[in-house]
């Protein structure tokens, strides 16, 4: 595969993934005013998305210097 085709494919994911992070945003601040979950019990979550963006940027740092 192609630096460039590899580039577009993690532009997709990390398009998803964004949106993935604001529907689960979402979903807490509504499951905290319905008063069904604690204020920030979904941290683990969180952390994870944020290891994957990570991983996301440093893939693309790399493909970027190969091109």
């Amino acid at each position: 595969m192609r630096p460039d085709e590899a580039l577009k494919i993690l532009a997709v994911f990390e398009g998803k993934l964004t949106r993935l992070k604001e529907e689960r945003d979402n979903l807490a601040k509504a499951k905290e005013a319905l008063e069904l979950a604690e204020p920030g019990t979904c941290r683990v979550t969180v952390k994870f998305i944020v290891f994957i963006f990570l991983r996301i940027f440093f893939l693309q740092s790399k493909l970027v210097c190969v091109q």
